[in-house]
Order: structure tokens, then C-alpha cells, then sequence
């Protein structure tokens, strides 16, 4: 064998020396690895808060950065100057009325009388009997087995009641009428075989006001 070719020879591996174990069981080794980063980052946290550290003036205080604009949010405190809540004359802020739906609330329609057409069989009359006190009569009425009720006295508006006298097939009522008073009116509780309701009258003035002796007009219908 030449020179040549023991210069091509590999040489033995030499690897190298095992290093030592370290002492303690794998599970220990682990928290152990832990243990130090956590220190690490602790560590690491500390230089970075000490770096943020404002720097000192000449005078051996501590330069505070200029506080940013007061925002347009509550502050925590109330300022003393300010009226507190207890203040009478603190205003309380109301909220926006709510915008309108359309649809309002309205009183119940009364329900139809039940002796309909009653009123169109009687004849009624309105008279000055002696200054301002007015006689009002109610004829009898033309429905079949119709008739006033005395049980129930008679309601009047626009005037004061001084007396009457209610019959079956007749009414009489005497009104003392206001000065200026615009009109006059009468309930009569009546019934029919179908069941209780009531006449009204209404008594106005020709020129829009009672006055003694002078025209009237009177109108009757079926109320409940």
C-alpha cells in the first residue's frame, strides 16, 4: 500500500466525553427549568420598569409628563362649585319625549239606547214661566209600552231644578235659568220593553243665549 492511499483512510470517531447527569429526577429537572425562566422574565420586567423611570430635574424632583385634556366623560367626583343632587336647584336632565305612534287614547263610545226611536214619539215644550224660571214638559210617549220612570229624579245642567212632577206618560220640570246661561239640559230615566234608558232635552236660545221671554228651540233624542 502506497503513501497515497493511507492518507485516504478514515480515522477512528473519536467522540466526546459523556457529560454528567444532573442530580435529581426528571420531574425535578423540569421545575427546575421552569423555576429560571420565571426568574428571567421577573428579571426582565424590572429593567424595563426602571428604564421607564422619569428622569430627575437640577432640583432632585421628579418631572411629572403634562396631564392630557379632561375628556368630555363624568369625573368620579363632583366639583364642589357644582349644585349636588340634593340641591333643589339642581336641574335634572328629562329625556326626549317619544315620538308619536298614531294612535291616541279615547273614551269608550256609550252604548246604543235600548228603546230606539223613543224620543221621536214625544212631543216636549220649553216656556218662560216668570223671570228666569222655565216650565218643561215631555208629552206621552207614542212607543208601545213605553213609559217614564219616577224611581230615578231627573238630571239637569245649565240651570237649577225647583221642582217636577214625573208621571207615566207625562213629565213637568221647573227650571230656574242663569243670566247668560247658553242652554239647558234634561235627563228623564224612561223604559220600554226592551229594556231602561233615558230621554234627554236640550234647550237653547234662538240667538245662541237664554234670555227670559224670549225663543227657544228644544230638541229630544234616545241616550243610554
Amino acid at each position: 500500500m502506497s503513501d497515497q492511499d493511507k492518507r485516504k483512510q478514515l480515522m477512528p470517531e473519536v467522540l466526546p466525553a459523556p457529560r454528567p447527569t444532573r442530580p435529581g429526577s426528571p420531574r425535578a429537572r423540569t421545575v427546575g427549568h421552569m423555576q429560571r425562566l420565571l426568574a428571567l422574565a421577573a428579571t426582565g420586567a424590572s429593567v424595563s420598569a426602571c428604564a421607564k423611570t422619569p428622569p430627575k430635574a437640577d432640583s432632585g424632583a421628579i418631572e411629572v409628563p403634562a396631564q392630557p385634556p379632561a375628556s368630555a366623560e363624568p369625573q368620579a367626583e363632583e366639583d364642589a362649585s357644582l349644585p349636588t343632587r340634593s340641591d333643589p336647584s339642581a336641574v335634572v336632565p328629562v329625556p326626549p319625549p317619544e315620538p308619536p305612534t298614531g294612535y291616541a287614547v279615547v273614551d269608550p263610545m256609550p252604548p246604543p239606547a235600548r228603546c230606539m226611536g223613543l224620543a221621536g214619539t214625544i212631543k216636549a215644550a220649553a216656556k218662560w214661566k216668570q223671570g228666569n224660571v222655565m216650565t218643561v214638559t215631555l208629552g206621552k210617549p207614542g212607543q208601545s209600552g213605553s213609559r217614564y220612570e219616577a224611581s230615578e229624579p231627573p238630571s239637569v245642567s245649565g240651570g237649577n231644578l225647583k221642582s217636577h212632577t214625573i208621571k207615566p206618560d207625562q213629565v213637568s220640570l221647573e227650571i230656574d235659568v242663569p243670566s247668560g246661561s247658553s242652554g239647558v239640559y234634561v235627563s228623564v230615566a224612561a223604559s220600554c220593553p226592551a229594556g231602561n234608558q233615558h230621554v234627554s232635552v236640550q234647550i237653547r236660545g234662538a240667538g245662541g243665549t237664554l234670555k227670559p221671554q224670549g225663543s227657544t228651540l228644544v230638541n229630544v233624542s234616545d241616550t243610554w
